[in-house]
């Protein structure tokens, strides 16, 4: 994503505008995603699965 932006950051004024649309929907779309998923696993520390027990031995 930091790749992304930099580019983005160094387009030259020639570049057209559907392309940096398409790359800022893009940062946009990354964004989200890492805030998805950083959401989830800070949830699912908070909230630990329980371990299935194991069958007893016989």
């Amino acid at each position: 994503m930091q790749e992304l932006e930099q580019k983005r950051a160094h387009l030259g004024s020639h570049t057209s505008p559907t392309l940096r649309a398409a790359m800022d929907r893009k940062i946009a779309e990354l964004k989200t995603e890492l805030a998805l998923a950083e959401r989830a696993a800070a949830n699912q520390a908070a909230n630990p699965a329980p371990q299935p027990r194991r069958p007893p031995r016989r």
